[in-house]
């Protein structure tokens, strides 16, 4: 009868335990996908700081000499100091909120993943509980809550990047308005 009690009493403790196996392929994805996201987060802050230093460079680029500017007639001063503000506000101001979102989100993805190497080392011991499924769950939602999160960055990014041309643009074009003799 005790052998029957134990037997049983092991088979309920083994029963309950989560299957490390069947985790495995879901930590090992897991794990996969996030290294990728973390390749397409890191890419797409430099993209955009390689956006804003080139936005910062133009506009060094279209600046008028104190000369010109104290020639100006009122009607070309305020001509200029619009197209000024509308490209600083299309390009610098434009980009920094974003690059600081996905600078922070970067750090927070970054302290995340950490978590993965717990699960990777919980499974290697073959310690998985109810806690790593949940926390497998958790990460999982996580990492399709941040495709989404990317998405919409790019999109804001196509629309940052066209609103900043057409700004630089007519920047160049009233610069080199002003400048000609």
């Amino acid at each position: 009868m005790e052998r029957l009690f134990l037997a049983l009493f092991l088979f309920s403790f083994f029963a309950c335990k989560p299957d490390i196996h069947s985790h495995q392929e879901n930590i090992e994805r897991l794990g996969s996908d996030w290294v990728k996201i973390e390749d397409v987060l890191t890419n797409f802050s430099n993209e955009i700081t390689k956006n804003l230093n080139n936005y910062t460079e133009s506009s060094n680029t279209y600046m008028l000499d104190d000369s010109i500017e104290l020639s100006l007639n009122d009607e070309n001063i305020i001509k200029w100091e619009n197209a000024k503000k509308e490209y600083y506000k299309n390009t610098i101001e434009a980009y920094a909120p974003l690059q600081k979102e996905v600078s922070v989100f970067i750090d927070f993805w970054s302290e995340r993943a950490s978590d993965i190497g717990e699960l990777k080392e919980s499974m290697e011991r073959g310690n998985l509980d109810k806690n790593s499924t949940k926390k497998i769950d958790e990460l999982n939602a996580l990492v399709g809550e941040t495709k989404e999160k990317i998405t919409k960055w790019y999109e804001m990014n196509i629309e940052l990047n066209s609103k900043a041309e057409l700004s630089t643009e007519n920047l160049r074009n009233i610069y080199e308005t002003l400048t000609q003799k």
